[in-house]
């Protein structure tokens, strides 16, 4: 079924919506102290109803809030990537033939070093 559409009254004052929540932290940032049920009649005098278990459960969800604010984790760390040189199949069969000629990869790598040195 739907809703009816209601009209407003010419030049009568539009209602403002209080933010509950709000007014419970504001409160609270106030009066450390008070507890829930205190909260909830405090604002109750101010017309703004709120039970005790919504004062609860406003203040433990804005605690979560600002205790994952705080939370600082490991940075991550950086992928290592290979080198972004790219060699054709010739090459390689080239550079095993090298490797096998000098006698282990190691061997191959320190003469290419060497060489790399004087030049």
């Amino acid at each position: 079924m739907a809703k009816k559409r209601v009209t407003k009254k010419a030049g009568a004052p539009a209602k403002r919506k209080v933010n509950k929540s709000k007014a419970i932290r504001d409160f609270k940032a106030a009066n450390a102290d008070a507890g829930p049920k205190e909260i909830a009649a405090a604002l109750g005098k101010q017309k703004i109803k709120v039970s005790a278990a919504f004062v609860s459960s406003v203040l433990s969800t804005s605690k979560k809030k600002q205790e994952t604010s705080r939370r600082v984790g490991r940075p991550r760390k950086a992928k290592k990537r290979a080198p972004s040189a790219s060699f054709t199949v010739t090459e390689l069969m080239q550079a095993k033939k090298l490797a096998e000629e000098v006698g282990s990869l190691e061997k191959a790598k320190a003469a290419l070093d060497a060489l790399a040195k004087l030049a």
